[in-house]
């Protein structure tokens, strides 16, 4: 896809982390207009600075993915905006412990699916609308290489968390499923769905699990990750709709 004036980024989790990065890569670099969402903007002070700077181009709107109403009522504020958006990219997500499979309870497990699969689902669903007004009708969905089952089977040689993280990267994996069968749903409206591996960052959610499994650090900073899936989003067209992609070129992922 191509990044212009006219082109319209939904960015969900904007206050911090990844999801930062790809608004302010976004503002700099692109002549495009954003529209961040964050769960509390009372503490995003990164995106108000951001606002004070790019005031005609950023926009900043709250939008909490795991409450549905929170969804609604941002599809409807984003719509007084834009007539429509290019771009959705689904970067919230949550990540809760690094305990082994058999102290993980069922109530650590059904929030993280509640928020990085179900919370996914229904941002997606909601904003068809306003992709379909516009031409590029892209979504990018922030998966994990631990999404991976033939990564996972190498075991924990090559994968610290082959063991453990079991929320986070089953949710991942049932994220890669949902951008499947959405990319199959919206084929013949020249839609382009596709997952993508955003590597090991050290932001407030990716480092402290690195250090939890023994790594001293995540190996990658948020702002190359950005950069680099920006890339991978330039060269995305409706062919590539399904597939599960990684960020240093935008190779093919086994699911």
């Amino acid at each position: 896809m191509h990044f212009t004036a006219d082109t319209v980024i939904v960015i969900t989790g904007s206050s911090r982390g990844l999801g930062l990065e790809f608004v302010k890569h976004f503002l700099e670099y692109t002549d495009s207009k954003v529209v961040a969402t964050a769960r509390s903007l009372s503490k995003a002070d990164a995106l108000r600075t951001l606002v004070t700077q790019y005031s005609k181009r950023l926009h900043t709107v709250a939008l909490d993915t795991s409450e549905e109403s929170s969804i609604e009522a941002s599809v409807k504020e984003i719509s007084a905006l834009h007539s429509g958006i290019d771009l959705l990219i689904n970067n919230a997500g949550i990540e809760e412990g690094v305990d082994p499979i058999w102290e993980t309870t069922g109530a650590t497990y059904s929030n993280v699916l509640k928020v990085n699969v179900v919370g996914v689902f229904l941002t997606t669903k909601a904003f068809l609308p306003l992709l379909r007004k516009k031409q590029s009708r892209t979504i990018v969905q922030l998966s994990s290489i631990f999404a991976s089952t033939s990564f996972n089977r190498k075991g924990t040689e090559n994968n610290p968390a082959a063991t453990k993280l079991i929320a986070y990267n089953s949710s991942k994996a049932a994220l890669n499923m949902q951008t499947s069968v959405f990319a199959n749903a919206l084929n013949e409206e020249d839609f382009c769905i596709i997952a993508i591996n955003p590597g090991w960052n050290e932001t407030e959610m990716g480092g402290p699990i690195a250090k939890k499994l023994g790594m001293g650090h995540a190996p990658l900073k948020p702002q190359e990750s950005a950069a680099k899936m920006v890339n991978v989003m330039k060269k995305l067209t409706p062919k590539n709709s399904g597939e599960f992609l990684d960020l240093e070129k935008g190779d093919k992922i086994d699911y």
